[in-house]
């Protein structure tokens, strides 16, 4: 039987900055990939956008376009 891997974020405002940096590190540096991706709150936010990628390269097409939306983050402004 396959192992099978989730990745489940939190809610938390701000969280989902920390969230990002620590699935960066999960994809990019320890190669992971998952079967599953589901949050809460904000979570659900990160985790629809790192979703919609197909295979290991579109998990890495996502995670670059939600590193660009949190990055391009500069005031309230460009959240509300």
């Amino acid at each position: 039987m396959a192992t099978k891997r989730a990745l489940v974020m939190s809610g938390g405002g701000a969280k989902g900055a920390f969230e990002l940096g620590a699935v960066d590190t999960l994809v990019r540096d320890l190669n992971l990939e998952f079967d599953v991706i589901a949050g809460s709150s904000t979570g659900t936010l990160n985790a629809a956008m790192l979703a919609q990628g197909k295979g290991r390269e579109g998990l890495l097409e996502s995670l670059q376009k939600l590193k660009d939306l949190w990055f391009g983050i500069r005031s309230h402004k460009d959240i509300y």
